[in-house]
C-alpha cells in the first residue's frame, strides 16, 4: 500500500469516531458557553449543538489527526 492510500474504515469506525467527536463537543459547548457567559438560551443551545457537530465532524473526517490536534501526540 502507497502512503498516497487511505485504508477503508468500517462503517462502526465511522460511528466511533462521529460519537466520540460529539462527547468532546458536548463538552467543548458547555464549557465555552460557561466561560463566555452566554445567557440566552437559544444561542446558548445554537453554539452547543453547533460545538458537537464541529467537533463530530472533525472527528469523523480527520481521524486520529483531529484528536492529535486536540491532545498532541505525546498523550
Amino acid at each position: 500500500m502507497n502512503d498516497s492510500e487511505k485504508p477503508k474504515i468500517g462503517i462502526m469506525e465511522k460511528v466511533t469516531r462521529f460519537v466520540c467527536g460529539a462527547m468532546l463537543g458536548f463538552f467543548v459547548g458547555l464549557y465555552f458557553i460557561a466561560k463566555c457567559r452566554i445567557v440566552s438560551f437559544g444561542s446558548g443551545i445554537g453554539i452547543w449543538i453547533a460545538t458537537m457537530l464541529v467537533c463530530a465532524c472533525l472527528a469523523l473526517k480527520l481521524g486520529d489527526e483531529f484528536w492529535y490536534g486536540m491532545f498532541g501526540r505525546n498523550r
